[in-house]
């Protein structure tokens, strides 16, 4: 079972997202496995790749908000990053941002992973 320590240490605020759900803790065990297999990752993946950055935004929006409400606060400040680079003049660079946000959201799964 994932452990709220180590989300704590991984810069997350699971007491606020226990709160937030009316403490229901099987709910939010779901939810944090649900969001690191969420099919917006894949999306936002896809649209970079092929320069839709309309798409790769909304994606990456909807992301944040799934991390939001589980306070999964390292993976919602690297995607309000990657929104604000995507909302931005086309021009503006997102690579950083969106590899900050993998590399982040690896570190997640791996408590995912190791908390099983």
């Amino acid at each position: 079972m994932v452990t709220r320590e180590a989300l704590r240490e991984f810069g997350a605020d699971p007491e606020a997202a226990m709160r937030r759900l009316l403490g229901d803790e099987k709910l939010f065990l779901a939810l944090l496995r649900e969001f690191a297999n969420d099919s917006d990752i894949g999306k936002l993946d896809r649209c970079l790749r092929e320069g839709d950055r309309s798409g790769a935004f909304h994606a990456a929006h909807n992301l944040k908000g799934g991390a939001a409400v589980l306070s999964l606060l390292p993976l919602e400040e690297a995607l309000a990053c990657l929104t604000d680079d995507l909302r931005e003049d086309p021009g503006r660079p997102w690579q950083e941002d969106y590899d900050s946000f993998l590399e982040r959201l690896e570190r997640y799964k791996k408590i995912l992973e190791d908390d099983q």
